[in-house]
């Protein structure tokens, strides 16, 4: 009973690849669906870091204003970083930096965390 309902997921798969390959303005159809699926998991995120701001915000008003600041600046700066990687991807000192940028990013929201876990 599995074998069938895998073997009918993969022949759903290989229509929409023919039919993204073969048919006259697949591919701008598949962009278009492609940006759309982009656009909604930016929107899901979003909610999701709403969500867990409601929930632990006190933990952040409990952080000085330093370490609060660090934290803001980290995200921004993650979120910058992913807003520029498809330019930044094009070379490889443009890849060093983007890895460096979300590396100290990442460094500086565990410190934070570790500090504010240490309040508690």
């Amino acid at each position: 009973m599995c074998s069938v309902k895998a073997l009918r997921n993969v022949l759903i798969i290989c229509g929409a690849a023919a039919a993204v390959d073969l048919l006259p303005k697949g591919g701008e159809a598949a962009n278009t669906i492609s940006a759309a699926l982009g656009a909604l998991l930016g929107v899901a995120i979003g909610l999701l870091a709403l969500r867990m701001y409601r929930e632990s915000g006190y933990r952040l008003r409990s952080l000085e204003d330093r370490q609060r600041a660090i934290g803001y600046i980290a995200v921004g700066a993650i979120v910058a970083d992913a807003a520029c990687e498809g330019r930044l991807s094009q070379t490889t000192a443009g890849e060093l930096a983007f890895f460096i940028v979300l590396g100290l990013a990442i460094w500086a929201l565990v410190q934070v965390w570790r500090e504010s876990r240490s309040l508690s």
